[in-house]
């Protein structure tokens, strides 16, 4: 009798329990009170660099005039260089249609033409982010543009003609632009004589009509300049990179988060590569061009240190690139170390980045140094100096893919000193050529063969 006491004494224990537990649950009401962050659970950085919209990172090459079998060019160390774009960038594009298996002849059958030539060529979904185009702007079947021609039209006509050209799918858009007639000609055309005269240069084979380049007729002449730099700190990238930087794990001057995003600093604190690595085998193409999302990508991860711009895109299945090169005075310029220092390069596989590599300097924007002009050489001569080194350069004049003049960026601490000299693009790598050192390589190999 005494247990059965104790047992009924136990159950109603616990039945008062339940009950007790069941109200607390159904009446509990949490604290969505603002939480309050300590200074040490957020860290607050600088702004680093500057957001840019599209058209301040895309520019041509370079621009050349035709008039008739004259030819002649601006690049962008010529102050009217600029000016040009600006106005063909005001200037409105209309009555657009167009034009598919074009040929050579038919891109270029006008006398008078300016050709704007960009770096890599331009998606088209892009175009009225660079360019004033009319406002019903018709669906074309084109996926991109790589130069722009503008030309008279017949005679008694007050608008120019514009042709926006795709060489590799041969195709181009004919329409009007509202770009002045008169400044077309009397300041730029009429003024060619003042301008260095420029060849064509077909790199292609009988088989394969390649896109012209131009090359100069005579030597060309560019200054030396120095520059003072200062150091971005690593660590505020850091902070926009990884999720929590607070939990990211240092080794050396190496930061790693989660055991797969990492940050390498290298070249002695000049450059900065991230990874982040994507290991689904299901990596569908990402519907926005790489050049959308990686511009869109910088602007919110620190933004724009300098004056960068577009300079080569590619795409392979799922995996897509683009490179932003640091411009100065007009030119592109290039690094004398094993890694290239002076670009904005971006990964995308599928849908996410999965690596960013950038400088961590910044050029002030005017040179306190302008030091004496280099001659270079004219294009005959850089063609007839890669003939003659053939054996010592890592490719043959018929790789050539492009060739342009640029500087050579030598860091010593936070002193940049810029050297001009010609360069290759071949095999997708730009490689400088340089008359002297190819000289001592050519005499080392034939001692050697002694």
């Amino acid at each position: 009798m005494r247990t059965e006491r104790i047992k009924s004494g136990v159950l109603t224990l616990l039945v008062l329990t339940s009950m007790w537990l069941t109200y607390e649950l159904w009446s509990y009401q949490p604290d969505y009170s603002t939480i309050e962050h300590s200074e040490e659970s957020y860290i607050e950085t600088e702004p680093i660099g500057d957001e840019q919209e599209v058209e301040e990172t895309i520019f041509p090459e370079r621009i050349v005039f035709h008039d008739e079998e004259n030819l002649a060019w601006l690049d962008g160390n010529d102050n009217r260089f600029g000016a040009f774009y600006e106005k063909l960038q005001d200037a409105r594009f209309e009555e657009l249609a167009l034009q598919s298996d074009i040929t050579n002849e038919e891109i270029y059958e006008e006398e008078r033409i300016a050709e704007v030539i960009f770096p890599a060529p331009i998606p088209w979904t892009m175009l009225d982010e660079l360019f004033e185009v009319e406002e019903d702007l018709p669906h074309i079947n084109v996926e991109e543009i790589d130069r722009v021609l503008i030309s008279e039209q017949a005679e008694g006509e007050d608008n120019l003609q514009i042709k926006l050209v795709s060489w590799e799918e041969a195709a181009m858009i004919t329409g009007e632009t509202s770009f002045s007639g008169s400044e077309f000609n009397e300041v730029y055309l009429d003024a060619m004589d003042e301008l260095p005269e420029v060849f064509v240069y077909d790199p292609g084979d009988e088989e394969e009509e390649a896109a012209p380049l131009y090359l100069p007729e005579e030597s060309v002449s560019y200054t030396t300049r120095s520059y003072s730099m200062s150091s971005l700190d690593a660590e505020d990238f850091a902070q926009v990179l990884f999720n929590d930087p607070d939990y990211t794990r240092h080794a050396g001057q190496e930061f790693q988060s989660d055991g797969n995003r990492m940050l390498d600093i290298v070249e002695d604190g000049g450059y900065m590569q991230y990874s982040n690595p994507v290991f689904s085998d299901n990596n569908s193409s990402s519907e926005s061009h790489i050049l959308t999302s990686g511009f869109d990508f910088i602007n919110s991860h620190a933004g724009w240190t300098g004056n960068y711009q577009l300079f080569d895109w590619e795409e392979e299945g799922s995996t897509q690139s683009v490179s932003y090169r640091l411009q100065i005075e007009g030119l592109p310029v290039f690094s004398d170390g094993a890694t290239d220092v002076n670009v904005i390069e971006l990964e995308r596989e599928g849908n996410q980045v999965s690596s960013y590599a950038r400088p961590l300097f910044d050029i002030d924007n005017e040179a306190f140094d302008t030091g004496s002009f280099v001659q270079l050489e004219s294009g005959e001569e850089i063609l007839e100096t890669i003939e003659m080194y053939s054996e010592v350069l890592p490719f043959e004049e018929s790789d050539i893919e492009n060739l342009s003049v640029g500087y050579e960026m030598e860091k010593q601490d936070l002193l940049a000193t810029l050297t001009p000299r010609w360069y290759v693009q071949a095999h997708g790598n730009w490689h400088p050529i340089d008359v002297d050192e190819l000289s001592e390589q050519g005499e080392t190999e034939n001692n050697g063969l002694e």
